[in-house]
């Protein structure tokens, strides 16, 4: 009787291991998932090697070199792809370095997985992070909502605060806020609110008006990739 060769799993039979090097930390893993997730790398493992040449990160003597990486933020991004216990917990920062190589690298399902994990997270209890990340991640929502945090709150701005924010971004929130307080008057622009008050949609015009040119620009970039 003759025994049937048993055949490789289509998606659990890892031999495509690849070597990086980060900062001095060399770092071994299966490929796929970064083919899976990445057009950067999907197509840097497409290329062929040169004449002579032995492929890239297949020995600890020939790593694919990853510039501009930290350790830190390479750690993060393969807990998430690897992960080395059952649902994987991270900080905010954590999360932001997950963002950071994933616009790096193009990994848009990562990307998403982040956005959507931080939007249930307690970010929106950091508005100045939330309104950094916005910048730096290309999410206009959490820059609406960072600054809708900000003008609506009874405390001002601290000097701090200000600093964080840059002085151009921190003057057009103070006097968003003076408009804030004005409408809460009921006393700006023909509104009759009920004293003390001002809505969700009033505080989302407000921003409009204020960092609408940068708001838009945003959206435009995202919308046109």
């Amino acid at each position: 009787m003759s025994v049937e060769t048993p055949s490789r799993h289509h998606s659990h039979y890892f031999s495509d291991l690849v070597i990086f090097l980060v900062e001095n930390q060399l770092v071994r893993v299966p490929r796929h998932m970064f083919i899976s997730s990445s057009p950067v790398f999907e197509g840097m493992f497409s290329l062929p090697a040169g004449p002579g040449n032995e492929v890239e990160g297949q020995t600890d003597a020939t790593p694919i070199q990853l510039d501009e990486v930290s350790v830190q933020d390479f750690e993060c991004l393969l807990e998430l792809l690897y992960p080395t216990v059952i649902f994987p917990e991270f900080t905010l920062r954590q999360w932001s370095s997950i963002l950071h190589l994933a616009k790096k690298w193009d990994m848009a399902d990562i990307r998403r997985c982040a956005i959507k994990t931080l939007d249930k997270s307690d970010l929106s209890s950091h508005p100045l992070i939330q309104i950094d990340y916005g910048k730096k991640y290309d999410n206009p929502s959490w820059i609406r909502e960072g600054f809708i945090t900000l003008i609506s709150r009874e405390e001002s701005l601290t000097a701090s605060e200000m600093e964080q924010l840059g002085w151009t971004d921190a003057a057009k929130c103070a006097h968003a806020r003076e408009v804030v307080v004005e409408q809460k008057a009921g006393s700006i622009r023909g509104f009759s609110n009920q004293r003390g008050s001002i809505s969700e949609a009033q505080l989302q015009r407000i921003v409009g008006e204020t960092f609408g040119h940068e708001l838009l620009g945003m959206e435009l970039g995202i919308h046109g990739r």
